[in-house]
């Protein structure tokens, strides 16, 4: 295998990765409650979700990833 294909494929596999977190992230996301939501947003420093629906905190927080 010559160094032009190894790295390649060292970026496949890191794109690969990337996304397999992405999807277990937005997955544990799904699972969290609406106090747990919230306070994660609070943990990055957005502001105004406090009336929003869990739905939309999901959405908030998948949109800032």
């Amino acid at each position: 295998m010559g160094l032009a294909s190894f790295n390649r494929a060292r970026r496949l596999a890191a794109i690969k990765a990337k996304e397999e977190n992405q999807k277990s992230c937005e997955e544990n996301i799904e699972k969290m409650k609406v106090k747990d939501l919230k306070e994660k947003c609070k943990e990055l420093g957005l502001t105004e979700f406090e009336n929003l629906k869990k739905e939309e905190l999901i959405e908030l927080l998948k949109a800032t990833e």
